[in-house]
This record gives structure tokens, C-alpha cells and sequence, in this order.
């Protein structure tokens, strides 16, 4: 598509829709990246990762207080649908506070803004960072705002108390990951490598170093399709990216001829051990019926020269009679 691209003979709709295609094609790389997994443990995706998203917070606010309680963070490619809630509930029948949120363009929705301000449920289409919004729940103990898809970037989220009540206490809810004011999401580095066991004794192990295939590690994650020149800069950095995942190919491949050798000669190992310990444990069955024989025919002499032995001396007595 990058070669097509870089022709003249496309027109920019053209370039527009492989752009579209290309997209998808790198959320598919990622997904495959993302998910190759064994007993939980990425092997395609080294780099850092965000933990199990915290969905629910609990919020205090004082009484004549307007302040962002929290954000949001919408990544590209996200789901199509961005879902906000706030429960009210642990305040009783009180004077609620209303719920507002700032979109990633700036623009506020909600009583302090200019956007889904209605005390009554309802829903605009065509929003400035959302193709529609919903709003539901004004003076009830749940307040709502639901986004379909909403642009990649910050949403934050502003609880407006406007009452010379009590404290007000409440309960943030998403479908995203909500942070808290001030902070950046804690990550997690998982492993760069494995550690495989291949022997009986300490020390008989190897090392396998795993890698990272996600389209930012592989250099395409920027692609610009839209133009001939975009085009013609990202098949240099498409051969780039081939040629590391080839490496990295290889790589695995060498790690597998190892580990078929190393259980070829373990089999071999067992095979031997199991022979030699059967030559300790087993009887030799017919070293020990040849023995058997041996002393069966033994027995039988003895016992017939005994007897011969007998008769001997009882014809002598008879003569002396």
C-alpha cells in the first residue's frame, strides 16, 4: 500500500483510504503484540504497560467548591464509546453538585460549559470531540454523560458544588481509567527476558530475550500515507521494519532448534538412565534359569551317589552275614 501510495496516479480520497487501511492493519500488529502471551507472561511487547485500569473513585468536595476531581485518558484506537458517572447517593436527598467534563479540544460539557447544559436528558450530535453525547440525570443521585466515539486525548472531569451544604461525598465511575489530578498512570516493566531451566543440576539453564513488536518499536507507528512524499518515507521505514522482524524471527528460531536438542538428548538421557537402572533392579531371567538347571542337576547327582552309597554298604553286610 506504500508503494501504491507514492504514485501520482492516486488521488489524495485514494491515499485517504489506504490511510484508513493502514491504520487498521497497525492496530492488528499491536493486538497480536499485545496478546501473545504464555501463562500471562508478553512475549511480544517488552515495553512498559499500564496495570488493570482503576475504573471508580471516591471524591470529597467542600461546600462552594469547583474543582477537577479527575482524568481520562482516550488512546487512539480505543473503544467507540466513552461512558462517565457519578453517584451521589451517600449524600442522602441533599442539594447534588453537578458533574462537568472538559473534552481533549477544551470545550466543557455540562452547566459550567456550553455543551449538554440542559437540566433534562438529551443527546447533540456532531461534538467537537465526539461524534454525540448523551446527558442524563440533573438534580438526581446519578449523573451521567455518554460519548460515542470520542477523540484521543484528556478528558477531564469537574465537580461543581454550588451549595453551602456539608461536605459532599461521591463515587466516580468509568468505563476508562480514571486518574487522579496532578498524576501520571503508574506503569509496569514486565520481563526482557526468560530464564528456562534445561538440566537436572544448577547453572543448566538458558537465557531467551524477548522483544518488542508493537508498530512504535518496529518504527512504523507515525506512517503518513496521506501524501506521495509520506509515501515514499515510510517503505524505507516498512523495509526497516521487515528486516527487524526477520531478526527477531530468526532469533525465536534458534531458540526452538536449542530447546529440540536439548529434549532430544534429554529423551536419550531418560533412555540410557532407565536401561541401566532396569540392569541394576531387574532379574536376568535367563542367566537365572541356566543357574537354576545347574543346581537341579547338582542336587539329583548328589542325591543318586547318596544312594548308590547305600546300597554298597548294605550288600556288604550282607555278605558278612
Amino acid at each position: 500500500m506504500a508503494v501504491q501510495a507514492a504514485n501520482d496516479t492516486l488521488t489524495d480520497a485514494d491515499r485517504a483510504l489506504i490511510v484508513q487501511e493502514v491504520q487498521q492493519l497497525k492496530q492488528g500488529i499491536n493486538d497480536i503484540a499485545d496478546n501473545t502471551e504464555f501463562n500471562t507472561i508478553k512475549l511480544l511487547n517488552i515495553g512498559a504497560v499500564t496495570p488493570p485500569p482503576t475504573t471508580t473513585l471516591d471524591i470529597a468536595i467542600s461546600a462552594n467548591e469547583r474543582k477537577t476531581v479527575g482524568y481520562i485518558e482516550v488512546k487512539p484506537g480505543g473503544t467507540s464509546l466513552l461512558e462517565i458517572f457519578c453517584d451521589f447517593s451517600a449524600m442522602g436527598n441533599a442539594d447534588y453538585p453537578d458533574l462537568n467534563i472538559v473534552g481533549p479540544n477544551g470545550e466543557i460539557y455540562g452547566y459550567v460549559g456550553s455543551y449538554l447544559k440542559s437540566s433534562s436528558a438529551q443527546t447533540i450530535n456532531n461534538l467537537p470531540s465526539a461524534s454525540s453525547g448523551t446527558y442524563s440525570g440533573h438534580g438526581s443521585k446519578i449523573e451521567s454523560f455518554i460519548f460515542h466515539d470520542p477523540k484521543p486525548g484528556k478528558w477531564s472531569i469537574i465537580i461543581d458544588y454550588t451549595a453551602n451544604g456539608p461536605t459532599a461525598d461521591m463515587t466516580l465511575n468509568s468505563n476508562y481509567s480514571l486518574n487522579l489530578p496532578g498524576t501520571t498512570p503508574p506503569t509496569v516493566q514486565p520481563p526482557e527476558s526468560l530464564i528456562i531451566q534445561k538440566g537436572p543440576n544448577a547453572g543448566h539453564r538458558m537465557e531467551l530475550e524477548l522483544t518488542d513488536a508493537r508498530t512504535e518499536a518496529l518504527g512504523i507507528d507515525g506512517l503518513d500515507l496521506s501524501s506521495r512524499e509520506g509515501a515514499d518515507k515510510a517503505i524505507a521505514l516498512l523495509d526497516a521494519a521487515s528486516g527487524k522482524v526477520s531478526s527477531e524471527r530468526s532469533k525465536f528460531g534458534a531458540y526452538m532448534n536449542v530447546l529440540e536438542h536439548v529434549q532430544n538428548n534429554t529423551g536419550a538421557y531418560k533412555e540410557s538412565l532407565t536401561a541401566a537402572e532396569s540392569r541394576v533392579r531387574d532379574t536376568d531371567i535367563a542367566k537365572m534359569s541356566i543357574t537354576l538347571s545347574r543346581n537341579q542337576l547338582i542336587l539329583q547327582a548328589a542325591q543318586s551317589v547318596t544312594s548308590q552309597a547305600n546300597q554298597m554298604s548294605q550288600g556288604i553286610l550282607e555278605l558278612l552275614k
